[in-house]
């Protein structure tokens, strides 16, 4: 048991493990009123639709680590598909919308009881039921161990499922995603007046929440907040495609828009500028982790960069006369200063943007096995970053 000071003024900025424990605050003991104040507080500042997001990437996390599937010989009881964290989460969904906490069934009474009885087994923190525990279990309860794991599994099963229909139920009720933006019946919608990066963070809550984002033109909006902007433009391009289907993309980029039926210049590309650009952010996005790729991908802090530059790269080819990277890489670093990215962000995306075709003209006029090519590469590059 541990303890920890909140105040009414801290609500804004709480971590996500404080917003869950406060979640299921009860009073115990003392005077209503503080409590009150602190609870209300934390409602009205609560970000609904990036805390359902924590919960469900969280149990994702979970479902990789342990297992998918409550179906299993060897469960996880607490983080896997069908453990009590399972039915947690269900209830802290539904009471981030405006649901009521619903109380424990007895499926989840069943397999906290026996995560209970693993501990005291175990004499420590255990939650994997491995085979070896689950014969002592069983004798523990009294009962035959096969019949014993069905029963569990067939418990996990509901758990699971509890999980699975509070996600189902996201889709037919009304939360807000973002200042000015709202889901309502698996839908989004636009209302009052709120800034761009805003609403552009709202759309890519909602589209990461597999919400619909209809054809429908969003009201003119104004006002981008650098991080906004590149927290929304770097979550990939399944986001990107539904701010541009509710025409927010055009006034967060006009620059890319304008290119949508713009026709490359050489042979090598196969789509516009506009929808090649799409497609390179997409096979950023499909980079699978274990691969060449996906361990280069895995070693990159900060994917702002790339994605950015992957926006931006081929910009410069509405403007016809110069190179496109010189002049792509010129409205690159207009856009970041609109925005108010920080300098050092935006000087390695304009850099970027400026040199995105050293390496392949390199590697087509050079021998990339003469070291003198790898030097030649470094004096461009000039730092690891």
């Amino acid at each position: 048991m541990g303890y920890a000071y909140r105040l009414v003024g801290d609500m804004s900025g709480l971590d996500p493990k404080s917003r869950t424990g406060l979640l299921d605050a009860r009073l115990v003991a003392g005077s209503h009123e503080p409590y009150e104040r602190l609870m209300e507080a934390f409602w009205d500042s609560l970000p609904v639709g990036e805390f359902l997001l924590e919960k469900i990437e969280e149990r994702k996390r979970m479902f990789a680590k342990h297992h998918d599937t409550p179906l299993i010989v060897e469960p996880h009881l607490k983080e896997g598909a069908g453990g009590l964290r399972c039915w947690h989460c269900s209830n802290w969904l539904d009471m981030a919308v405006g649901g009521r906490p619903t109380r424990p069934s007895r499926s989840y009474d069943r397999v906290l009881r026996e995560r209970n009885v693993l501990h005291a087994l175990a004499g420590r923190k255990l939650d994997l039921l491995s085979r070896t525990r689950q014969g002592e279990l069983a004798d523990m309860l009294g009962r035959e161990p096969m019949t014993a794991m069905s029963d569990l599994v067939l418990a996990m099963r509901d758990l699971h499922r509890e999980y699975q229909a509070a996600l189902e139920r996201l889709h037919e009720t009304r939360f807000t995603l973002s200042e000015g933006v709202i889901a309502s019946r698996g839908e989004v919608r636009f209302f009052g007046k709120t800034r761009l990066s805003r609403a552009a963070v709202g759309v890519s809550f909602a589209t990461r929440l597999g919400l619909r984002v209809l054809s429908l033109e969003a009201p003119p909006m104004t006002g981008i907040e650098g991080p906004e902007a590149v927290h929304t433009l770097c979550s990939g391009a399944a986001v990107l495609r539904n701010l541009d289907r509710c025409g927010v993309l055009t006034m967060l980029l006009p620059e890319l828009t304008r290119c949508r039926a713009l026709m490359p210049q050489d042979s090598v590309h196969t789509f516009t500028v506009f929808e090649h650009t799409l497609r390179v952010v997409e096979f950023i996005d499909a980079i699978q982790p274990g691969t060449f790729l996906g361990e280069l991908k895995e070693g990159i802090q900060d994917l702002a960069p790339l994605y950015l530059s992957a926006l931006m790269h081929d910009l410069g080819k509405f403007v016809p006369g110069r190179p496109h990277e010189e002049t792509g890489a010129e409205i690159a670093a207009e856009v970041l200063d609109r925005w108010g990215v920080r300098e050092d962000l935006a000087e390695r995306v304009v850099w970027l943007v400026r040199y995105h075709l050293s390496m392949p003209q390199i590697v087509r006029m050079r021998d990339v096995m003469n070291p003198f090519t790898a030097r030649e590469f470094a004096q461009v590059v000039e730092t690891q970053d």
